[in-house]
């Protein structure tokens, strides 16, 4: 376990006002942006753009702390520092320096990625704020029963997914976690009979027709805060629903998928 310093606790104390970071995409700016020090998970099929959002949560956070790191676990080797670059310029920021700050390691494998992060951790977060990307969680936690219900799961796998959830919830005091997770069950419906249910009834009641099941089960669901899910609807539109949040209502809303990017 990280024990804050005397000195972290002063630091974030005198900056609770701020709890959040400004992302550029209007569903959780009007919210008040992005939640420091919890676990988010974006959770969404493949091609939903999970990735590309972590790409701009990323950037959006080091642009909001000029000391700020953010350490990103690349388990599914998807991380492309050219949107970096291209977000870079298109706010007139130095792309080398912003850069320089983020630090990829394609790792899969829980122990491998618990004995780095708590490394940078212990160099850093008594100096700048720390976020932690892991992309994805699956490919961490790299098994067949992901995709099974926890039924089948043995004692042993099921004990693997707690000691993830324990190491989040403690190194949380001292960063902000963003994961990706991918969906184990997934029964699509008519475009159009989806779109009358999105503008038509409650979130409950869109995320139940979707059958969505997210990999790792329901004992997942007990060391995170939020959790999003992100559901690509046309080429330039995204669903996104809030499942459940310590920070945001229970909602839902569209963004929009411009120049390789949200808003």
């Amino acid at each position: 376990m990280i024990i804050p310093t005397k000195d972290d606790i002063i630091r974030r104390i005198s900056s609770s006002y701020k709890r959040y970071f400004l992302t550029g995409i209007a569903f959780f700016d009007k919210h008040g942006g992005f939640p420091l020090y919890e676990i988010t998970e974006i959770c969404g099929a493949a091609g939903a753009g999970k990735t590309i959002l972590l790409h701009q949560l990323a950037f959006r956070f080091l642009y909001s702390y000029r000391e700020g790191i953010a350490l990103y676990i690349d388990a599914d080797k998807s991380f492309n520092p050219k949107r970096i670059v291209k977000l870079c310029l298109a706010n007139s920021i130095e792309a080398r320096s912003l850069l320089s700050r983020i630090y990829v390691y394609q790792i899969n494998d829980l122990h491998g990625m618990m004995r780095t992060v708590i490394g940078k951790i212990k160099e850093n977060a008594s100096d700048h704020e720390v976020l932690l990307i892991i992309d994805s969680v699956p490919t961490i936690l790299e098994s067949e029963l992901l995709f099974k219900d926890e039924e089948a799961w043995s004692s042993e796998y099921l004990h693997t997914v707690v000691k993830l959830g324990v190491f989040l919830q403690k190194i949380s005091d001292g960063c902000t976690i963003v994961v990706s997770n991918q969906v184990r069950a997934y029964i699509k419906e008519d475009k159009s009979l989806m779109e009358s249910k999105v503008f038509g009834q409650h979130i409950e009641d869109i995320w139940t027709v979707e059958k969505v099941v997210p990999a790792l089960g329901r004992v997942w669901e007990l060391f995170i805060d939020n959790r999003f899910y992100i559901k690509k609807l046309r080429r330039d539109r995204r669903l996104i629903i809030t499942i459940f949040s310590s920070s945001y209502p229970e909602t839902f809303g569209m963004i929009k998928f411009r120049d390789e990017f949200f808003e």
